[in-house]
């Protein structure tokens, strides 16, 4: 006995079809498989940018982590920790994996923040809240470690 699944619209000639489905499958299995486990996973990976900023570390964190919560409206939470000379932020997807980390450190004459990645899509928003945050001019690229 054969059993046949039927899909309103597919033929199984419909190669192009089959072929955007085999990319969204790889698409979401290595977005799945490639994220940093931990945040010191991200670091290790270096730094992706790093930025000095006249605005304390607080001042800082508290403008990345607000422009992270409404950039795509996730429903992950900023996680903010204090460190003994300022603070981390992560964005995680509750299951372990890291997808960005912001280490905002108190310096004389302000902060900096290196910035950090794990593998993933659409973090374009994010990035753009830590150039804006530290007052960096559009256009211009951090400071690379």
């Amino acid at each position: 006995m054969r059993i046949r699944l039927s899909i309103v619209g597919y033929h199984e000639t419909d190669t192009n079809l089959k072929a955007r489905l085999n990319i969204l499958y790889g698409i979401s299995l290595l977005s799945l498989l490639a994220s940093c486990a931990t945040p010191q996973d991200a670091r290790d990976k270096g730094a992706v940018a790093s930025y000095s900023s006249a605005k304390s570390a607080k001042e800082i964190t508290a403008c990345v982590a607000t422009a992270w919560e409404s950039a795509y409206r996730i429903t992950n939470p900023v996680n903010v920790r204090p460190t003994t000379g300022g603070f981390t932020l992560q964005i995680s997807n509750g299951q372990g994996n890291t997808f960005v980390v912001l280490d905002v450190e108190d310096v004389e004459h302000g902060s900096t923040s290196t910035y950090y990645k794990g593998y993933v899509l659409l973090e374009a928003r994010w990035d753009k809240a830590v150039k804006e945050c530290n007052d960096v001019q559009p256009g211009v690229q951090g400071d690379r470690p």
